[in-house]
């Protein structure tokens, strides 16, 4: 039913696909490759393959009857909440791995509770080798200048 999508340019006269033309190395004298026009033909190779594409789609689309537009949504449907499960759970195993180890949830890995746990007992020796540092008390604060425009001066006290 469906027939590849070809620029008629490739194309010969009895309809027969005909492979781009494609430069020989052999020869230092031929010119080089047009790189930008070779980009602009695949560009507009590549729209009008997409519209025909969404065209065979509205077609196929058209052929269905009601039951299977509803059963292709359900599908859809469902599809996207299994994937809302799954993160669901997987937010809850790196909550729960988080607890139990010590090691923030943002930074762990994996898929399945085992994963999350061994990623989680390699990463909290790591942690633990960190050196802790106490907050600065005066953080956000800046340093008193002296009232002169001059600061050098005051400084040297002159």
């Amino acid at each position: 039913m469906s027939t590849p999508l070809l620029d008629p340019a490739q194309t010969s006269a009895t309809g027969t696909p005909q492979p781009p033309a494609e430069p020989t190395h052999d020869d230092p004298d031929k010119q080089e490759i047009d790189w930008k026009a070779q980009s602009r033909l695949w560009e507009s190779r590549a729209k009008a393959n997409n519209a025909a594409v969404k065209k065979l789609q509205e077609i196929e689309d058209a052929g269905k009857t009601e039951t299977q537009k509803t059963a292709d949504e359900i599908a859809a449907l469902k599809a996207q909440i299994k994937a809302f499960e799954t993160k669901a759970q997987l937010d809850e195993w790196k909550t729960q791995v988080a607890k139990d180890s010590g090691v923030p949830a943002d930074i762990l890995a994996g898929s399945t509770l085992e994963e999350l746990q061994a990623h989680a007992a390699k990463l909290k020796p790591l942690l633990a080798a960190q050196p802790f540092v106490p907050p600065v008390d005066g953080e956000g604060k800046t340093p008193q200048q002296p009232s002169s425009g001059d600061w050098l001066r005051a400084s040297l006290g002159r």
